[in-house]
């Protein structure tokens, strides 16, 4: 699934965020967090696997500022939830991106 964020210009700040929820829909944190991932439409990662914050249970938020010299066109995003530890840890991973015109 792949989610689009928006359009932003160069220079802007990128607000993403990512909510972990129960196959009840219930928001919950997972033991691990929630990590995102950037990557520019040149396929150079800006951001690898750096940990989203939280203020309310079960949504992340990252904010990212686009240089005056960002790249155009699609950026995309990857959020990975992680439950868990060792062969038993569960990930749930959400595909996005935006685009800076």
């Amino acid at each position: 699934m792949t989610e689009e964020i928006g359009t932003f210009q160069q220079g802007e700040t990128v607000g993403i965020t990512a909510t972990y929820t129960t196959q009840a829909t219930a928001a919950v944190a997972p033991s691990a967090g929630v990590k995102i991932t950037i990557t520019d439409p040149d396929g150079t990662v800006q951001v690898d696997a750096v940990a989203m914050s939280t203020a309310v249970t079960g949504t992340y938020t990252y904010e990212y500022n686009l240089g005056a010299a960002a790249a155009k066109g699609w950026w995309r995003t990857q959020t990975k939830a992680q439950e868990g530890t060792g062969a038993t840890a569960r990930y749930v991973i959400q595909n996005g991106g935006f685009t800076v015109e």
